[in-house]
């Protein structure tokens, strides 16, 4: 076997590419203004856990709160500016 999901090495590296290909499918659908299909892509890279790179999961919190603006829900930004304050106060 060439790939074992049972390695954590192997794993890790899994889920750093999972949060990277959800990430730039999300800067894709932003830059063809696909909204829904950018705020899907961005919510799921941020579902996805990996505790490295805290900039990079930042960037994907920035983005998906200009997704939020463009489309006028404001009321989703709460829970966004609340984990960000989760993340910075656990740094």
């Amino acid at each position: 076997r060439l790939h074992n999901t049972s390695n954590p090495i192997n794993n890790s590296n899994a889920i750093q590419r999972t949060l990277t290909l959800h990430a730039l499918l999300g800067f894709y659908a932003t830059s063809l203004n696909f909204n829904e299909a950018a705020e899907a892509q961005f919510a799921s890279a941020l579902r996805t856990r990996f505790s490295g790179d805290k900039e990079f999961r930042f960037f994907i919190f920035a983005n998906l709160i200009i997704i939020y603006l463009r489309t006028s829900k404001i009321a989703n930004l709460v829970p966004i500016l609340q984990q960000i304050n989760i993340e910075l106060n656990t740094t």
